[in-house]
């Protein structure tokens, strides 16, 4: 249907600041966590079925937590998360970003 708007699977917010998220290309997680001397508790997954193709990387204030598999952990510096359109959300927060700094 011409026009129609994309079904999403899912959507979330980020509840503290975080830098833009970059490709991760063909590499996995393991393989990035390896190469940017990453602890596997400093990341989490958001992704059921397809391979993340972004790492988010945030700045969590102290105590902050998320419930991953109906348990309570503290939020982790680094998401890897699949992403259907990951130009999409670069555009997103450079938009976010640059009407933040418009208001200051």
């Amino acid at each position: 249907m011409k026009g129609a708007i994309p079904a999403r699977r899912n959507e979330n917010s980020l509840p503290c600041p975080f830098v833009p998220p970059k490709p991760l290309g063909k590499t996995r997680p393991g393989a990035w966590r390896r190469t940017h001397g990453v602890h596997p508790a400093g990341t989490g997954t958001v992704s059921v079925l397809d391979r993340p193709n972004v790492v988010i990387t945030l700045n969590p204030p102290p105590h902050a937590t998320w419930s991953r598999w109906q348990v309570e952990r503290p939020l982790p510096r680094h998401l890897f998360v699949y992403l259907d359109d990951p130009a999409a959300l670069a555009s997103a927060v450079a938009n976010a970003l640059a009407q933040a700094e418009a208001s200051s």
